[in-house]
């Protein structure tokens, strides 16, 4: 019996992981999600600085679990989409905003083929080369003032508006960086 649950465990494990390999060779873009102290901490500094009110549209762009979304409606924008291209990440974040009664809007769609010119905020954790071509799509579409949050590497020759602290203690710590269009 316990062999038998343990082979299920072995044989599921087997199955995300060739999943999450298959998905990288598709998109080149490994999945990595931001974790919940470092998504609380950014949303507490945008609330606290007035970043977002009710009039403001936030994009989370490759939005794995959609943990940045969920917690950004608690400052209740007038509109949230969360884009991603991995059905089972899609799939878990839609079911649980059924459950919670989420407004977040979740979509299985390329953002590059999509327009983001209504943007307040555009949340992204992604690799630099993904970034670099998002900054630029950003710059053509985005109205002034626009702001996008980084996590883990600046844009190489754009000045960031501001520079944070992920764990504000820790001499090696990583960076948010916070960029204006």
């Amino acid at each position: 019996m316990y062999i038998n649950i343990l082979l299920i465990i072995i044989m599921g494990g087997l199955l995300y992981l060739t999943y999450h390999i298959i998905f990288y060779f598709k998109t080149r873009v490994p999945i990595i999600i931001t974790p919940h102290t470092l998504i609380k901490r950014i949303v507490a500094y945008l609330d606290n600085n007035h970043f977002i009110d009710s009039k403001s549209t936030v994009y989370e762009l490759g939005s794995g679990w959609g943990d940045f979304s969920f917690e950004i409606e608690k400052l209740k924008p007038k509109k949230i989409l969360a884009y991603e291209l991995s059905p089972i990440h899609i799939y878990r974040s839609r079911l649980k905003a059924k459950i919670i009664k989420s407004n977040v809007q979740f979509k299985m769609e390329d953002f590059f083929r999509t327009d983001i010119s209504d943007a307040d905020i555009v949340y992204v954790y992604l690799m630099p080369k993904i970034v670099n071509k998002l900054w630029k799509k950003m710059i053509r579409e985005c109205k002034k003032g626009t702001i996008m949050i980084l996590l883990g590497h600046d844009i190489k020759g754009v000045k960031p508006l501001k520079k944070i602290k992920t764990k504000p203690n820790n001499l090696n710590s990583t960076f948010y960086y916070l960029y204006k269009v």
